[in-house]
């Protein structure tokens, strides 16, 4: 895993360099290369955009606070991670019971897991599994195996089989045959 895990980091940083903004891209040389690429794709955009968005774009200067400030969250955030957990289990496990029902839900990925497993794996596939068998049986199949009008696979083998044949043999009752009797009668009378 450690080899892919390079690559897409690799990838990842290299696809980055693809889309500097401007207000960092034009002072090094970089441009956004990914937005002049597009750029014939989104054209009719810019007309809807200008009347959607009456107010001008934002300075290179709200540009710089937004980067600034989430640099400083991502920085924050780890500074934040390293005082909490500084006194190793010990105070993870204090902060978990301070804040005992955020930390249960997030511990249980918000019942993520559980709902589905008591909805889909045990309540269809395990539980349910005979209103699986039933739903295969009469909606997909269309009946109980046998090759009949209904749903499903085999009401469609049903129609394309019957109602076609039959209305092949019509067709060639009575236009096909019935054309050539027609042509015979009349070049013998």
């Amino acid at each position: 895993m450690t080899g892919p895990l390079w690559g897409l980091a690799l990838g990842s940083i290299l696809a980055g360099f693809l889309g500097v903004p401007y207000a960092l891209g034009h002072y090094v040389g970089l441009g956004n290369g990914i937005e002049h690429w597009l750029e014939p794709v989104f054209e009719p955009a810019h007309a809807a955009l200008q009347q959607v968005f009456s107010a001008p774009a934002p300075s290179h200067a709200t540009e710089y606070l937004l980067m600034l400030a989430s640099i400083g969250v991502a920085v924050g955030g780890i500074l934040l991670a390293g005082w909490l957990y500084k006194g190793g289990p010990a105070g993870a496990a204090a902060l978990a019971r301070s804040l005992a029902p955020a930390h249960r839900v997030l511990l249980n990925k918000y019942w993520v897991d559980e709902l589905y497993g008591a909805l889909f794996v045990r309540g269809l596939a395990l539980g349910g599994g005979q209103a699986m068998h039933a739903m295969d049986r009469f909606v997909i199949d269309g009946g109980d195996g046998q090759v009949r009008a209904g749903l499903g696979v085999n009401g469609a083998a049903w129609a394309t089989r019957d109602l076609l044949a039959r209305f092949s043999d019509l067709w060639d009752r009575w236009v096909v045959d019935g054309t050539v009797s027609r042509s015979a009668s009349s070049s013998t009378t």
